[in-house]
């Protein structure tokens, strides 16, 4: 190859598998079920005295460098041929599930506390913000959607 000639094939092959990769598709973390009871905790429904207690917004927030360093990871795989779109989609989603449902287990000190009413109503795990009968910290799941 003449010395003002550059080799561009491992470019080319990278710029290949970036646009098989960037068809718009991509994942989605959240609940896709029971989403209005998901909402009012996520935004709070002041109507019936419940408050904000973010568990989707503040995962993300609070762990964007995790998620970046997660993401580089799974592209750097992705483009050494290790794993396929949809495989690299499916490890960001099962990471963002264990993200968010870490954050309820870890019950942030950013939520508003229960209400006597509430703990009283509870009995069981009846100090633990988000969680009582499971319900919502198993119905968190992630989509891949265009």
């Amino acid at each position: 190859m003449a010395q003002n000639q550059q080799d561009t094939r491992v470019w080319d092959q990278i710029v290949r598998k970036m646009r098989k990769m960037s068809d718009g598709t991509h994942v989605r973390v959240g609940v896709f079920g029971n989403a209005a009871k998901a909402a009012a905790h996520e935004y709070g429904a002041p109507s019936i005295n419940l408050p904000e207690r973010s568990f989707l917004r503040l995962t993300f927030r609070k762990g964007a460098d995790e998620l970046e360093k997660m993401t580089t990871k799974i592209f750097n795989r992705f483009l050494e041929g290790q794993l396929s779109p949809k495989q690299a989609l499916e490890l960001l989603g099962e990471w963002g599930i264990q993200a968010v449902r870490k954050t309820i287990r870890d019950q942030p000190e950013e939520w508003p506390p229960l209400s006597p009413v509430t703990i009283a109503r509870k009995g069981y795990k009846k100090d633990k913000i988000l969680i009582d009968t499971g319900e919502l910290i198993n119905s968190i799941a992630y989509k891949i959607a265009k």
